[in-house]
């Protein structure tokens, strides 16, 4: 029902809001690819890489899609870096059509997002990651983030002493996701699936 859930272990959402009202939602194919590794200070660091491609045309009602992207995530987690995305000052909005269209004339477009361009921000006891895309038709992006968790998740081991409720968004049918778990051993866990539902992945549960 898209009520945001509270597991003791790790969590992810992506809530993506087509804004601007072309139907261009289901014609964008997405794929969320997670990667879970301890980085040399023993912090659990993801790297999400989102791949969204555009199979519509410029024809009504389909056309360019400009989408508000959100990613929950535990509360105290911290971004360390950003690929992809746009500034929220390069999306506009004209109030005379309601159209809306992103700034590239030279000099005035200023390039994609770093982290300080990210709207952070605590929701429902989660860090809400916040930022903008825009894709064309035929076009395909790829896009990164990476975070490190908090440390009172208290995670000794990403293999036998981890789990991740992964949270599907209510209404969206075509998405996929994988996910990878490298731990400090070398041990590596992965899992690929269609993300149709909430679902719970947990190396100790196969």
């Amino acid at each position: 029902d898209g009520r945001i859930l509270y597991p003791s272990s790790d969590y992810f959402a992506y809530i993506n809001a087509n804004i601007g009202g072309q139907k261009t939602n289901g014609l964008i194919e997405e794929k969320l690819d997670h990667e879970v590794y301890t980085g040399d200070e023993k912090q659990i660091i993801h790297k999400v890489t989102l791949t969204r491609k555009h199979n519509g045309t410029y024809f009504w009602p389909s056309g360019i899609n400009y989408s508000y992207i959100r990613f929950y995530v535990p509360e105290g987690s911290r971004v360390i870096d950003v690929k992809g995305f746009e500034k929220d000052e390069s999306i506009k909005h004209d109030p005379n059509t309601g159209i809306i269209f992103m700034e590239e004339r030279p000099g005035y477009y200023t390039g994609n997002a770093e982290i300080k361009d990210l709207n952070i921000s605590v929701e429902h006891g989660k860090t809400v990651i916040g930022t903008w895309q825009r894709i064309k038709p035929g076009e395909e992006i790829v896009s990164e983030i990476s975070y490190v968790l908090p440390e009172n998740l208290k995670i000794k081991s990403l293999i036998s002493d981890y789990s991740i409720l992964m949270q599907k968004q209510a209404g969206v049918t075509k998405q996929h996701l994988s996910i990878i778990l490298k731990g400090k051993d070398g041990q590596v866990f992965s899992r690929a699936f269609d993300f149709v539902k909430d679902i719970v992945v947990d190396p100790k549960v196969q």
